[in-house]
C-alpha cells in the first residue's frame, strides 16, 4: 500500500524538486519560514479559534443559566406564599372542582373535545384523545390563575402528518 502510495507521489515529487533545487539558500528559508508560518495560522484558524470561540459560548450559557438559577431561587419564597393561599381559597370539595374544570372546558370551548370526565375520590380527571396543543396549554394556564393546579399530567403528540399541534391528554386534579 505505501508503495502505492509513494509511486502516486512520486510526479509531486519530481515537480517540487524541479522548483526547489535551482532555489538560492536565501529563498528556500524564506519559503519554509512562510510555510512554517501558514501552518501555524492554518492550525490556529482550524483548531484553536473554534475551541476558544465554543469555549467563550460555553461560559455565557453558564452565567446566563447561573443567573436564571438565582432568579428562580428567589422566586420560590413568593410563590410558595401565594400557591397556599390561592388553592386553599378557591376550591373546597371535588364538586366545586368538577364545575370549575366544566366553566372553564366551555369557556375556552374545549368541552367537544373531551374524550372522558370523571369525578376520582381525590378529585377529577380529565381525558383527551385528540385536542389542539396550544388550546391544551392555554385551558391549563387559565386553571392555574384561578388556582386549580393539575396533581398529574400525561399529554403525547398525535404523530400522524395532518394531525400536527394535537396531543392526547390525561389531567388529574385533586383537592387537598
Amino acid at each position: 500500500m505505501w508503495a502505492q502510495i509513494e509511486q502516486l507521489l512520486e510526479p509531486v515529487k519530481q515537480r517540487f524538486n524541479q522548483f526547489w533545487q535551482p532555489l538560492a539558500q536565501r529563498e528556500k528559508m524564506m519559503l519554509a519560514s512562510m510555510a512554517i508560518f501558514l501552518i501555524w495560522v492554518l492550525l490556529y484558524a482550524i483548531f484553536w479559534l473554534p475551541m476558544q470561540n465554543a469555549q467563550q459560548q460555553a461560559q455565557q450559557q453558564y452565567v446566563a443559566a447561573q443567573n436564571q438559577w438565582q432568579w428562580l431561587n428567589q422566586q420560590i419564597p413568593a410563590w410558595q406564599k401565594q400557591d397556599g393561599k390561592q388553592l386553599a381559597s378557591q376550591v373546597t370539595d371535588r364538586n366545586q372542582l368538577m364545575s370549575k374544570v366544566q366553566a372553564t372546558l366551555r369557556q375556552m370551548n374545549l368541552h367537544k373535545q373531551i374524550s372522558k370526565i370523571d369525578l376520582t375520590n381525590k378529585g377529577v380527571k380529565v381525558v383527551f384523545k385528540e385536542v389542539a396543543s396550544a388550546r391544551l396549554f392555554q385551558w391549563l394556564a387559565t386553571l392555574e390563575q384561578q388556582g386549580v393546579v393539575s396533581d398529574k399530567v400525561q399529554i403525547s403528540p398525535i404523530s400522524d402528518d395532518g394531525k400536527k399541534g394535537y396531543s392526547s391528554a390525561q389531567i388529574d386534579f385533586v383537592v387537598d
